[in-house]
């Protein structure tokens, strides 16, 4: 018997439930204000857009799946679809904040790079750069969550990430692990303390973020 083959392999087959996604994002919108002009740099299915614009604040989402961008479009948001790097080498002196949840560990290490110095150059003078990536300190992370997406290139601890931000002209202005990603039980409940016992600090930090200043 032959196999039935897929049209199309899903990528996304892992991905958070957007509640789930609004919940741990909607912090960050705080960071901006009405009349700030905000890039979502790889929107996903618009979630952050849509908090921003509930908040206010002008913001356009930068995304290069065509399957994807459908699915936006549908939504009114504002989208360009593009290649980062392109886009912001052409967006100088641009944008008041650039958010870029899930995207860099989707990047070697040059590139990543060249977007945190593209990123730098597209900011105002005091703007502000938001990255959330996989922590790989979490051992649910490093054990099989962060290779459940075909598409990671590879893990960028808080340690190098904040290197790479600095070498490209950012201050950093705070990092850390967002607790309210990555947990796969109620927090305080039996299986969770028990595994929190277990592992300690290497169990349900949640996903790492790093937030950096162009400074004025």
């Amino acid at each position: 018997m032959g196999r039935c083959q897929p049209s199309q392999f899903d990528y996304n087959l892992f991905s958070g439930s957007p509640e789930a996604v609004r919940l741990y994002q909607r912090k960050y919108v705080s960071y901006f204000k009405k009349g700030d002009k905000v890039l979502d740099v790889g929107c996903g299915e618009g979630d952050f857009l849509e908090l921003l614009k509930d908040a206010g604040v002008e913001a356009v989402g930068l995304e290069r799946s065509e399957s994807m961008l459908s699915k936006l479009r549908k939504k009114s948001l504002n989208i360009v679809q593009g290649d980062a790097r392109e886009f912001l080498k052409s967006k100088a002196s641009t944008y008041n904040g650039i958010f870029c949840a899930h995207l860099i560990e989707h990047l070697t290490p040059e590139e990543a790079l060249d977007f945190l110095g593209d990123a730098f150059g597209a900011l105002k003078p005091g703007g502000i750069l938001i990255v959330i990536t996989p922590n790989f300190r979490s051992i649910e992370v490093m054990g099989e969550r962060f290779w459940l997406d075909l598409t990671h290139t590879r893990p960028y601890p808080l340690p190098i990430l904040k290197e790479m931000a600095q070498f490209a002209g950012f201050e950093i202005v705070t990092s850390g692990f967002d607790r309210d990603t990555g947990r796969a039980e109620r927090r305080f409940s039996p299986r969770y303390i028990l595994k929190k016992l277990r592992f300690g600090e290497y169990y349900a930090q949640g996903d790492l973020f790093m937030i950096a200043c162009k400074l004025q």
